[in-house]
């Protein structure tokens, strides 16, 4: 948890005011947009193979090479003068973005017991996130007074101390089934894991169709404040997580991702019907506590699928669908929105969520109770 506190408040502090950083080393707001996306591909392309690493190499020094390639992206990204100096520093931050995300969760599914994984993972992905929520307003601060550079050298500050925790961390032997082949599929991609991760993608849709058209539709509708929903899904990701993580090791996490399908349609049809800011609040309490909470029961149940010399290719095949569906859901929702307008958006996107249950009952095993 302290390492990934360090690694977010680096990663924060160096997001808020890219582009405006960008900017002032004389980029168009296209140009920095343009190279996000680019960020975004690259990240994709690399996650497949985050995990092979991970499972083939020690865990720990994986981890530790991560994050030296961060600081080596923050080095670039502090002394960039122009485009292509700032395009090589924010690749190679991709590349450790891709690699760091992956590690630190297959790490934290080692270091805890199967039977409380589902609460520790709520734990490790929302206390770093509550403990930095300040940052992107410090972050701004610093950009406007001090310059972009200090940005990235901050961020290198805490990643330097990152990698000094991470030397502490002592971590059990990984058990190496016995085999005879050198490569397999499931060494980059565990196809055990593809039916749970899956549930990703359906659960994503109605956020980028929140995150594109609800602001706008309610205000046709003479809706003002719309945009609490973005508030909502901020302020519920701890509660979220470390509740139906924790539900998750005492219910099982296949009764956990029903219930968050089921909801995330529910919430659905209330946006799509929406008169009131009223339905609009409920509906966004009830999708983002269904949907972040899902986050830590998703990564549990695809770390669950694997032996521990699989860990990381299943991470990985998370992550691979989670990046899938970033770039996916865009279009999705542009298709949506060009053949049923604002409100059959949200009804449409409501078939996704209950698509992705009937898949995941039919391709899905049960959970072994030892391991729920």
């Amino acid at each position: 948890i302290l390492i990934n506190i360090c690694n977010n408040f680096a990663l924060t502090m160096g997001k808020t005011p890219l582009t405006l950083y960008g900017m002032s080393l004389g980029m168009t707001g296209a140009v920095v947009g343009a190279m996000n996306g680019t960020y975004y591909l690259v990240v994709t392309l690399a996650r497949p193979f985050t995990g092979i690493t991970m499972d083939k190499f020690n865990r720990k020094l994986v981890l530790m090479a991560c994050i030296s390639i961060k600081i080596a992206g923050y080095i670039l990204l502090a002394n960039a003068t122009d485009y292509t100096s700032f395009l090589i520093g924010r690749l190679v931050d991709a590349v450790s973005f891709a690699f760091i995300t992956t590690t630190f969760f297959g790490v934290t599914s080692q270091v805890v017991d199967r039977k409380a994984m589902g609460t520790s993972i709520g734990l490790f992905s929302g206390i770093p996130t509550l403990i930095v929520s300040a940052v992107p307003t410090l972050s701004m601060l610093v950009f406007q007074k001090f310059g972009g550079p200090t940005l990235f050298y901050l961020g290198i500050a805490a990643l330097v101390l990152a990698l000094i925790l991470t030397m502490f961390l002592k971590l059990p032997e990984v058990k190496k089934e016995p085999s005879t082949r050198k490569f397999s599929l499931n060494d980059v991609f565990y196809l055990k894991a593809v039916p749970v991760c899956m549930l990703n993608f359906f659960l994503s849709m109605l956020m980028t169709i929140c995150d594109t058209y609800l602001v706008v539709m309610a205000l046709e509708r003479g809706i003002a404040g719309a945009e609490i929903y973005a508030t909502i899904k901020s302020m519920v990701t701890i509660i979220a997580g470390v509740g139906l993580g924790g539900l998750s090791d005492y219910f099982g996490g296949r009764k956990i991702l029903i219930a968050a399908c089921v909801g995330t349609a529910i919430a659905s049809v209330m946006y799509g019907s929406a008169q009131s800011l009223l339905v609009i609040i409920a509906a966004s309490v009830i999708y983002s506590v269904l949907q972040k909470g899902a986050n830590p029961v998703l990564i549990k149940a695809a770390a669950n699928s694997a032996p521990d010399d699989k860990r990381g290719a299943a991470m990985s095949t998370n992550y691979f669908i989670q990046d899938l569906a970033g770039v996916g859901g865009g279009y999705i929702a542009g298709i949506c929105f060009t053949y049923f307008g604002y409100a059959g958006s949200f009804y449409v996107s409501a078939i996704f969520p209950i698509v992705g249950l009937i898949l995941f009952l039919i391709l899905s095993p049960k959970e072994d109770k030892k391991q729920a």
